[in-house]
């Protein structure tokens, strides 16, 4: 029996979010990380894994536990698998980073930056050996890896023999939120076989993934509701409500974990005849997307009970009444299902 191997990039992190260096700053999960691990974990069931083996950073842990718990699979965690110690960079935003600590244009492998802090890339390098010996120490199986970015990339190049080098001279691989690349090693011709290298990773249609959203606006609101952030509560406003103008049969609000007003958030419209107060979180299931140039996009949605699972499903007078309230649709703009809906959520 031989191995096979599945290296994973962790899902999508606060930090990300808050454009920070990350390394070995521990930044756990958003809510689009948490589901993108469980779609990951849906579409990597037929490797009928014998373990997973996690970094301890709450990225990749986290995304190690959602697999874990949807595929049944033990967890070893490990600490050689950790991110690139970034040394004092950890946890700075890039723009005080580039302030403080602006990088060189050339920087030697030998160079622990900034400042003599963190891992160069001969330290990194030397870990990811251990790494690789220390999986190849298991007996032969199928092993998933959750790790992270840099220390995939140098995992990987030691596998290839590609030489060591800084990110202006060497080759990387760019791994994006729960990326993976598949490798199998034969034992008896000592062999490494690269098969493949998956970023545009697809969306498991076939489980109906649940969401929450705040009722931000109803149908019979004469006017505009706004959130105060501060107050927690909705303020009516001097505008007319287009929902109520357009005689819209639904609430309108925005999806919990994206975001919330009066900063960047995620619109969704729920057709429903049920009576709902301001405030109320209701769970539902995004079944479809209007797509605007703008990109402020109008998710749409039901509750979950209901029957339909897609935009195509939905009866004609629900769509008429969608296309009432968005009736001047422009070039590259439009209705999609679920799958855009989803991907537009996820990846």
């Amino acid at each position: 029996m031989n191995y096979k191997f599945i290296f994973l990039r962790h899902g999508r992190s606060l930090a990300d979010d808050e454009g920070k260096h990350e390394g070995q700053y521990d930044s756990p999960l958003t809510e689009i990380g948490i589901r993108q691990a469980k779609n990951i974990a849906e579409i990597l069931k037929s490797y009928d894994f014998d373990l997973i083996i996690s970094s301890p950073l709450k990225r990749a842990l986290q995304t190690a536990e959602v697999i874990s718990k949807t595929l049944n699979i033990k967890i070893e965690v490990n600490d050689l698998f950790k991110e690139r110690d970034n040394g004092i960079l950890a946890g700075l935003t890039f723009e005080e980073a580039e302030i403080k600590y602006p990088e060189p244009k050339n920087q030697s492998i030998y160079r622990n930056f900034p400042c003599e802090s963190g891992e160069n890339e001969i330290q990194l390098n030397s870990r990811a050996l251990l790494c690789i010996n220390a999986i190849l120490k298991k007996k032969p199986g199928k092993y998933l890896i959750v790790a992270h970015g840099k220390i995939l990339n140098a995992i990987i190049k030691q596998i290839l023999k590609i030489p060591i080098g800084n990110l202006n001279n060497s080759a990387i691989f760019r791994l994006k939120d729960t990326g993976y690349i598949e490798m199998d090693y034969y034992i008896e011709k000592d062999l490494w076989v690269f098969n493949k290298m998956e970023n545009r990773i697809k969306i498991f249609m076939d489980s109906t993934m649940f969401f929450q959203m705040v009722v931000e606006q109803r149908k019979n609101d004469e006017f505009r509701n706004k959130y105060d952030d501060k107050l927690k509560s909705f303020i009516k406003t001097k505008y007319k409500s287009l929902l109520y103008e357009r005689k819209y049969n639904g609430v309108y609000g925005w999806i919990v974990g994206y975001g919330e007003p009066p900063k960047k958030h995620l619109d969704v419209l729920l057709l429903t005849n049920k009576e709902y107060s301001l405030g109320d979180i209701i769970e539902i299931k995004i079944i479809g997307v209007f797509l605007r140039n703008d990109h402020d996009n109008k998710f749409i949605a039901l509750e979950k009970e209901r029957d339909e699972n897609d935009f195509s499903e939905l009866k004609e007078k629900d769509k008429n009444m969608l296309l009432r309230l968005y009736p001047n649709i422009r070039d590259g703009e439009g209705w999609f299902g679920k799958e855009k809906a989803l991907r537009l959520l996820i990846v």
